[in-house]
């Protein structure tokens, strides 16, 4: 969302950002002259109190077991000061066009800000953590969302399941990467890893399916050939206490550094031996893409939309998700067969390059746009 805003053709559509926290990617559009509002949501904001986010959120599943068909007004109770602040934004700024960037049942509250503001509504598709939708709701969301963008083919396929739509309502656009050079950063130094050993890095949330818990479990087999390992996770999350437990557990804690969140990521993965993406669940994995973009091969997991951004053997390795003895034998290949490194990391690179350049990514979004407009032969 962040390229796609910095890189529109602002003769021909001008981007204003709305988050419901402030995040680094705030500050990078503001920098690129982009306008950007913060609103506070009762839910997903994190000055929201937990108690009334418990609350809405028992609310919205009580109304899915009890009125089914109240669910869809029941979300947009929850959320109606963000929704009405939503209003009223759309009215000063003379927005034409709502782009939701996470799924239709998350951001249900902004479809029906736009629905009330009368604006058509691009509904853009990187989750499938959607629960169970009940008719009704999905019978709204496709009653209202002008047209559906999917990250990867598995996530249309997802959602089209789940919300019985045509198929000509769903468009299926990559994610892109924006190649700029990786900046050095010296990982090693900072976190104390020996010069010269193995070094493993993963990028992502801790959070649900994730997986960084199958590559601990990895790193144990690995230890046993390769004793000198060390693996670094880059990334922060509701999940990562867990995931430090078991690596004191296993008694890995001097093999295993954890970063926290940080912006350096392709810089940190070029610093790497190989790059792991041990998920149980991923509808694109874009961590893939850094990979490529840094020069450093890539294991991950053959799981929802994975396959169709790595080729098993030709960018990378596949292995079977939450198979831990499977994905340390993939990464000590990596490990012992340069001739394989270098072939993976030349065919990752010109496939990032072909594939998930920025400017189609733009262009392709775009022509979501122009549709939707040329009927009425509107420009914003």
């Amino acid at each position: 969302m962040t390229l796609l805003a910095q890189h529109l053709d602002r003769s021909r559509y001008v981007p204003v950002v709305v988050f419901v926290n402030e995040t680094p990617h705030a500050a990078a559009l503001r920098a690129a002259g982009v306008s950007v509002f913060v609103l506070e949501d009762p839910v997903y904001s994190r000055t929201a109190s937990q108690y009334g986010r418990r609350m809405r959120l028992g609310m919205r599943t009580a109304a899915a077991w009890m009125v089914p068909r109240a669910v869809a007004s029941a979300d947009a109770f929850m959320h109606r000061r963000t929704l009405r602040a939503l209003e009223r934004l759309f009215v000063r700024e003379r927005v034409a066009l709502l782009h939701c960037n996470d799924q239709s049942v998350r951001d249900w509250y902004g479809i029906v800000a736009a629905r009330h503001a009368g604006i058509p509504v691009v509904s853009h598709l990187r989750s499938v953590r959607m629960g169970g939708i009940p008719p009704s709701f999905a019978a709204a969301i496709v009653d209202t969302v002008t047209q559906f963008i999917a990250n990867s083919r598995y996530t249309a396929d997802v959602w089209q399941a789940a919300l019985h739509m045509p198929p000509a309502r769903m468009t299926v656009i990559p994610n892109a990467l924006a190649l700029h050079p990786a900046c050095p950063v010296d990982i090693r130094r900072e976190q104390g890893i020996p010069a010269g050993v193995p070094l493993i890095g993963c990028i992502g949330n801790f959070m649900a399916g994730k997986g960084q818990e199958h590559l601990v479990a990895a790193l144990v087999r690995i230890r046993a050939q390769r004793p000198d390992a060390h693996c670094i996770f880059i990334g922060d999350g509701p999940l990562r206490a867990a995931v430090e437990q078991r690596v004191d557990a296993l008694g890995l804690r001097n093999a295993v550094r954890f970063t926290g969140y940080d912006s350096r990521v392709r810089g940190i993965a070029a610093a790497c031996d190989v790059l792991v993406v041990p998920s149980d669940t991923e509808t694109f994995g874009r961590a893939i893409l850094e990979g490529y973009a840094a020069r450093c091969p890539v294991v991950a997991t053959g799981v929802g939309g994975i396959p169709e951004v790595l080729t098993d053997g030709v960018t990378g390795l596949l292995v079977p998700p939450a198979d831990p003895q499977s994905l340390g034998n993939a990464i000590l290949r990596f490990l012992a067969d340069s001739g394989l490194v270098a072939r993976c990391i030349a065919a990752g690179y010109d496939t990032c390059v072909q594939r998930y350049a920025v400017a189609p990514h733009v262009a392709a979004v775009s022509e979501v746009y122009d549709a939707i407009f040329a009927p009425h032969g509107t420009s914003v």
